[in-house]
């Protein structure tokens, strides 16, 4: 997420948020580009690589790639590498634009039990289902000095952000994958414990909220998990 975009995470939404929604199939307003289209249309805003700048557009991108990558659609790719490995309870869904691209940023939706499952393949470092070195990176890579330049600097002051996983605090081995409305994964390595939360929170993002939600699984795991 130091890639730059001449674009507004503006979740309100203004006009340009208005087109990328409806691009990924999301209403109500009609379509007038696709996904791919309006992806490839984008251009910086500044200089790549400064600092940490969350935009849902290059999670789409992510997605696109991924299809290359595997020669396949991105939910067949989720399916063959990803869930039907972990053990998955059901099938999951993903939006997809006219053109059959997925909505990779958001448009996933899933069981509690799966979502958990996802978070168990981090705690299991992999588990043979990707490689460990990943998830080791996801909490080695991290650039602390792009983040405290960013967007989220004020609700994780020691975090950082690595291949889609937030780390909170920089000195601890907690891995968090977080959605708006209140969605969340939790991961905490030391103490092998996944906590995963579905909401319907009205606001789309709230520093507040995401704080306490994050305290209350650190409590879940304090109470129930292994020591």
């Amino acid at each position: 997420m130091t890639a730059s975009l001449d674009f507004v995470e503006d979740y309100a939404p203004d006009a340009d948020f208005n087109v990328y929604g409806a691009a990924g199939g999301w209403g109500p307003y009609p379509a007038t580009i696709d996904l791919g289209s309006f992806l490839a249309s984008m251009r910086p805003a500044s200089p790549h690589g400064e600092r940490f700048n969350y935009l849902s557009p290059s999670t789409d991108l992510l997605g696109w790639v991924c299809e290359r990558a595997a020669g396949m659609s991105y939910a067949g790719a989720l399916s063959q590498y990803i869930w039907m490995p972990m053990g998955a309870q059901a099938d999951a869904t993903v939006t997809v634009d006219e053109r059959g691209l997925a909505r990779a940023a958001g448009g996933i939706s899933a069981t509690l039990r799966d979502l958990a499952r996802i978070g168990r393949i981090v705690a299991d470092r992999g588990a043979d289902i990707v490689s460990a070195e990943f998830v080791d990176d996801m909490l080695t890579g991290v650039n602390s000095a792009h983040w405290r330049r960013g967007d989220f600097a004020d609700l994780f002051p020691e975090g950082a952000y690595r291949s889609c996983w937030y780390q909170p605090q920089l000195d601890q081995r907690i891995l968090c994958a977080i959605g708006i409305h209140g969605q969340y994964i939790y991961v905490d390595l030391e103490r092998d414990a996944v906590v995963a939360i579905f909401s319907s929170r009205s606001a789309p993002a709230s520093d507040e909220a995401d704080r306490r939600t994050l305290a209350m699984a650190a409590q879940i795991v304090d109470a129930v998990g292994p020591a």
